[in-house]
């Protein structure tokens, strides 16, 4: 109970602070965020307009409102034009987080399906043709920008050969072979780098668990390769796999919104991206508080998976 109570309190302190420092640096954007969002609007207008944003009052006055709002439920409304008509934060989350909700999920699930067997054969194999031409591969799948991925996949599966559509998003209720055509390309832009880092780090962990004393008591008694690799050493191997991907969900939300950008795709970085460019101040602190929501939950379910794979933590 005690360890609930405190991870709930770090969810609390990480979204405050990730949120503040949000605030703080929205603020720092250049332009007035009024002229931006109603260009048009007479000097009276605009003051009107700056009152009931808040952006009279300091940044921490306006932190202080936002956050007693948010806390009850309420993110706000996006405003454009004098009469500051605008739709609903919440509905926009609602509609545009299980979009990217659905790639990392794909994006996580592929890249640990195709990194496992291939750090635990490179680590087999330590020092073989396959581990060194895979070391090589690795640095340079890390080293290829996202964006210059996305553009190569583009260009070549969706223009030359056509055989994913080059933008857009359907749902999986939209039909099945449709929705995995749509998100097959923004998928492989966002796991290409994340393989290449999961397998090495997999590769680096195998190669000292099979070291271990127990290892070789287990190939002493006749225990199979295979059998020793999958259900000796795989495990305890995974640990740092295992909060390297929880902590990565972040960096996969950031790629998201490049890929989203070039496919064209209704997500949560297409929203964060909007509202940075309209000066939407209330919008991007609602986007970024929950992103620092999903971030610390996933993180508290890789620590519950600790104890799965490695029992000696259970009671620490």
């Amino acid at each position: 109970m005690t360890w609930l109570l405190r991870r709930v309190a770090q969810l609390v302190v990480v979204v405050l602070v990730v949120t503040f420092f949000a605030a703080i640096l929205t603020s720092l954007l250049p332009g007035d965020p009024v002229k931006t969002i109603a260009p048009f609007a007479t000097p009276q207008d605009r003051a009107r307009i700056s009152e009931e944003l808040g952006l009279d009052k300091n940044v921490i006055s306006r932190y202080v409102d936002w956050a007693g709002n948010f806390f009850t439920g309420d993110m706000g409304t996006t405003y454009a034009g004098a009469g500051l008509q605008g739709d609903s934060i919440s509905a926009r989350v609602r509609e545009s987080l299980p979009t990217s909700l659905t790639i990392v999920f794909y994006v996580q699930f592929l890249t640990l399906l195709i990194a496992l067997p291939l750090g635990v054969f490179s680590a087999y194999r330590q020092g073989s043709l396959f581990d060194r031409g895979g070391n090589g591969m690795a640095f340079a799948l890390v080293a290829l920008p996202t964006f210059v991925l996305a553009a190569l996949l583009k260009f070549w599966l969706g223009l030359k050969l056509d055989w994913f559509p080059t933008q857009g998003y359907t749902k999986i209720g939209d039909g099945i072979g449709n929705h995995f055509k749509s998100v097959a390309m923004p998928v492989m832009t966002l796991m290409v780098g994340q393989i290449a880092i999961y397998s090495r780090l997999l590769r680096s962990d195998m190669i000292s668990t099979l070291q271990e004393d127990y290892i070789l008591m287990a190939k002493a008694k006749g225990i199979p390769s295979r059998r020793i690799l999958w259900r000796h050493a795989l495990r305890p191997s995974s640990l740092t796999l295992l909060t390297v991907a929880g902590l990565n969900i972040g960096a996969l939300v950031s790629g998201a919104l490049i890929v989203e950008r070039i496919f064209k795709i209704d997500g949560i970085g297409g929203l964060i991206y909007t509202a940075v460019g309209q000066r939407q101040y209330i919008a991007i602190q609602s986007y970024v508080a929950v992103i620092a929501i999903l971030y610390v939950v996933i993180n508290f379910l890789v620590d519950m998976l600790y104890s799965v794979l490695d029992p000696r933590i259970r009671n620490v």
